[in-house]
């Protein structure tokens, strides 16, 4: 069986509180069935060091913050570039040595296969380009373009800058890259010039079965719509879209709004 290393900068808690992490958990415990997977994820500076099991073929290292993502938070929060910025924190932390780089060489030796969930990891992966493992790029989103809209500010470009670095970097030398829509792939295709062959799409979605009976939208007289979400700023910024637009472009249809958003 062969054996996936994924890089990834949240943990995948269980039950899933957001869609990256619904996404993150799911897929893999899915596609445990057919490799031998192993998570590699950063958890909060007050966390263990753990591994956990969710089955004889997916198992997850969760490697404590340190530090200097203490400091680089307290950095960006000086510079005001918008109010989530923890994935810029572990994309900036690996210019320097931490536990993560260990828990990477550790696993690395083993890994047949070597997955990037986004480009904040990218850095970390110290072999990207100099072997001949596979690589691919499983986006959430066309990441440099989502942080365009996100941070903002006289601070905010070379970062945006560097995101857009990493994203390039990792497209250019993943072997495949998963989009989450038509739209994302044309996008990635534009921005990085990559050929549209090397680009395969995975949507976004849930898992069905998880959701109770009284969840059931699909069979009420009027349509139905159910947004989840996080409160993370795009949520936040989706859930005006459907109150102040949406909502009111399509009165035949009720829609439910659900999380931190």
């Amino acid at each position: 069986m062969q054996k996936i290393l994924v890089l990834n900068f949240f943990p995948a808690f269980t039950p899933p509180k957001s869609g990256g992490e619904l996404r993150y958990y799911h897929l893999y415990r899915e596609l445990s069935g057919y490799f031998d997977i192993t998570l590699l994820s950063p958890t909060s500076t007050t966390g263990r060091a753990e591994v956990l099991t969710y089955a004889d073929t997916l198992r997850e290292y969760r490697v404590p913050k340190e530090e200097i993502h203490d400091r680089l938070h307290l950095a960006l929060d000086k510079e005001a570039i918008g109010p989530e910025c923890s994935a810029l924190v572990c994309a900036l932390s690996a210019k320097c040595p931490n536990a993560y780089h260990m828990g990477y060489l550790k696993l690395y030796s083993s890994a047949d296969m070597i997955i990037h969930e986004f480009p904040y990891m990218a850095n970390y992966d110290l072999f990207l380009g100099l072997d001949k493992k596979l690589r691919v790029y499983n986006s959430h989103n066309l990441e440099s373009n989502l942080v365009e809209d996100m941070w903002s500010g006289p601070n905010a470009k070379k970062y945006k800058d560097y995101i857009c670095y990493l994203e390039g970097k990792l497209t250019t030398k993943s072997h495949i890259v998963f989009a989450t829509s038509p739209e994302e792939k044309e996008g990635f295709v534009e921005k990085f010039k990559i050929p549209e062959s090397k680009i395969r799409l995975a949507p976004n979605g849930i898992n069905p079965g998880e959701l109770p009976c009284e969840m059931n939208i699909v069979k009420a007289d009027r349509k139905k719509t159910l947004f989840i979400g996080s409160s993370h700023p795009p949520n936040i910024e989706a859930v005006h879209f459907i109150i102040s637009e949406l909502s009111t472009s399509c009165p035949e249809i009720d829609f439910h709004i659900a999380g931190g958003c």
